[in-house]
């Protein structure tokens, strides 16, 4: 699994042109709202994910993500449509 950045979403101003990208967590909660996204991949070495979301929960703890793991669907991506990542950090 590779590790995963957060980013806050309330720091930066809305966009409201969500990018086809889907982030589970098992229990919840889910992310439909990625407006950005970086994955970086090396050879023979974990790839790494950054992901921008934003959550309409005000009582969503970002922090509380952090260890879990996440399944990430590129709705759009024929080769690799899903990834399952650690959220290593938030920020």
């Amino acid at each position: 699994m590779a590790p995963m950045t957060m980013t806050d979403p309330a720091r930066f101003p809305f966009d409201p042109i969500a990018l086809p990208v889907v982030i589970s967590f098992a229990g919840g909660p889910s992310f439909a709202h990625v407006h950005r996204y970086v994955l970086d991949e090396k050879l023979h070495q974990p790839f790494e994910l950054d992901v921008e979301v934003r959550s309409e929960d005000p009582c969503l703890d970002p922090v509380s993500l952090v260890g879990r793991v996440a399944e990430v669907w590129f709705t759009e991506e024929p080769v690799r449509p899903r990834v399952d990542a650690v959220v290593r950090e938030v920020s």
